[in-house]
């Protein structure tokens, strides 16, 4: 009796510290995005936060990482992909005179030449003032969002023009709380 009773409790002290931990799965919720006009009914958007900054992606975007984080920098759905970053873009396509502007340290390997078509223009986003670009090579497509003052940039690249201008509604979202 006792050593089947010790193979009970045995059994049970095992079955609980071998059993796999339950990790934390609670993922905070997304919260919906306050900017008017970014979702729809059919599509509702959830907000992200970056540094100093909000914006809102819609709600079947995924960080890039797989991690499921409201403060990702990457996001991706299917053949696109948005990122933000401090500073100024590596490389952009200014909206007036269609250069590529890059910094010194990257010249080392051979510059793509600018875009055939670019559609750049400067607009004022929430309360600042924001260059968007969006540039088509063929069948891939570039954006860009570029606040100087805020010295914050997007960059997205997209398989479709639609893709490409979901990118720009992305980034119209952008709302800045503090300095980055």
């Amino acid at each position: 009796m006792i050593t089947s009773h010790r193979a009970l409790v045995l059994a049970a002290f095992f079955g609980i510290s071998c059993a796999p931990q339950q990790r934390d799965a609670t993922v905070p919720a997304a919260s919906a995005c306050p900017v008017p006009g970014a979702a729809s009914p059919s599509q509702p958007w959830r907000q992200v936060v970056g540094s100093g900054f909000t914006f809102c992606v819609p709600s079947d975007w995924n960080p890039a990482d797989g991690r499921a984080t409201a403060t990702a920098r990457a996001w991706t759905h299917g053949g696109s992909m948005i990122e933000w970053s401090p500073g100024p873009p590596l490389a952009r396509i200014t909206s007036q005179e269609r250069l590529v502007e890059v910094p010194a340290a990257h010249l080392a390997g051979s510059l793509e030449q600018p875009c055939p078509y670019s559609n750049g223009q400067l607009e004022l986003i929430g309360d600042d003032r924001a260059e968007l670009v969006s540039c088509g090579r063929g069948r891939k497509y570039e954006t860009y969002a570029y606040w100087n003052d805020k010295g914050v940039h997007f960059a997205g690249t997209a398989t479709m023009s639609e893709e490409a201008a979901l990118q720009l509604a992305i980034y119209r979202t952008v709302r800045f709380t503090s300095a980055p």
